[in-house]
């Protein structure tokens, strides 16, 4: 009985602590990125931009202006069809890929650069969202390659998200409260 109740407990309060990533949507309706993405157990930021790799990411010459690797960039693009190309309240941006800003095309590929190619190529993970089917994928492409020129491209610019220490929501504090009653009830019912 102890442990049931203990579980059911836990369950609410696992529950009233899950978090979705937060989506980004201008007055138009285009979705220019999400906050609290979560890549692999890290919650991460990402902006949606059109440009040249060059002026995006600090000069796109070396690895350090990066924030991935190739594999943590695969789950980064994961992530993105996962929890950012979604159906919602606030748009239809799985099944409508024109919905996103920067592409404007039912096609809409998103690169998120990981490595130095050569002397003017970028190696980049491609999400690819389409009203049919997501896919992700390794691609290479040139440094000065300009998304803008594009309506089924553009980069994705991810950030550490900046999360402060969240207090205990209700239901955490329920539980304490709750685990508390319960010890105090079961000393007394052993004496």
């Amino acid at each position: 009985m102890f442990s049931r109740l203990l579980c059911a407990i836990g369950a609410t309060l696992c529950a009233a602590t899950v978090s979705a990533a937060t989506l980004h949507v201008d007055g138009a309706g285009q979705l220019t990125g999400a906050s609290g993405v979560d890549v692999g157990g890290t919650l991460y930021d990402v902006t949606f931009l059109d440009g040249t790799c060059t002026a995006l990411f600090d000069g796109c010459d070396d690895a350090s202006d990066f924030v991935f690797d190739e594999a943590s960039a695969l789950t980064a693009a994961n992530a993105l069809l996962d929890q950012v190309f979604i159906d919602g309240p606030l748009g239809s941006f799985d099944m409508d890929p024109e919905l996103t800003a920067g592409c404007d095309n039912v096609v809409c590929g998103v690169l998120i650069p990981y490595a130095i190619f050569s002397t003017s190529g970028v190696r980049a993970v491609r999400a690819l969202n389409t009203s049919t089917s997501d896919s992700a994928g390794l691609t290479t492409i040139s440094q000065s390659s300009n998304t803008s020129n594009s309506s089924a491209f553009n980069w994705a610019s991810f950030s550490e998200a900046n999360t402060a220490a969240v207090p205990l929501p209700a239901a955490g504090w329920a539980m304490f409260a709750a685990i508390g009653a319960l010890t105090v009830i079961r000393r007394r019912a052993r004496s």
